[in-house]
């Protein structure tokens, strides 16, 4: 398990987990059960659920209404459609990185990725 606290002098051991449930000082910690931690503030549970959502990286940040697509099917084609990138499907594919991680190209520079990988 892994905890997410923002408390450095705090130790593994002064978080009792019983299963999916760890209360500290009488209050039930958050556990998410994708990244398998339970967070001690909701500053690092809310930065977690940003990297795993598929938020566009092109449209105004907060707090301005920035786009927020469900699947990463759906992201793909707002930032083809609305901002004329595109990501490498190889590198979506085998890459292990969020999706605000993407790397974006042009499609001309698309076709030179492809050709020459990253340089």
């Amino acid at each position: 398990r892994v905890i997410m606290t923002a408390d450095v002098t705090k130790t593994f051991e002064s978080f009792p987990i019983w299963g999916d449930v760890c209360r500290v000082e009488g209050r039930e910690l958050y556990y998410d059960e994708e990244s398998q931690s339970f967070f001690d503030d909701d500053v690092a549970l809310k930065e977690t659920l940003a990297l795993r959502s598929f938020a566009c990286v092109k449209c105004p940040p907060a707090p301005a209404p920035g786009y927020k697509a469900t699947t990463l099917k759906d992201l793909r084609g707002h930032l083809s459609l609305r901002h004329k990138v595109v990501a490498c499907e190889l590198c979506v594919d085998n890459r292990k990185v969020f999706a605000q991680e993407f790397e974006l190209f042009l499609q001309k520079d698309l076709r030179i990725h492809d050709q020459h990988g990253d340089q």
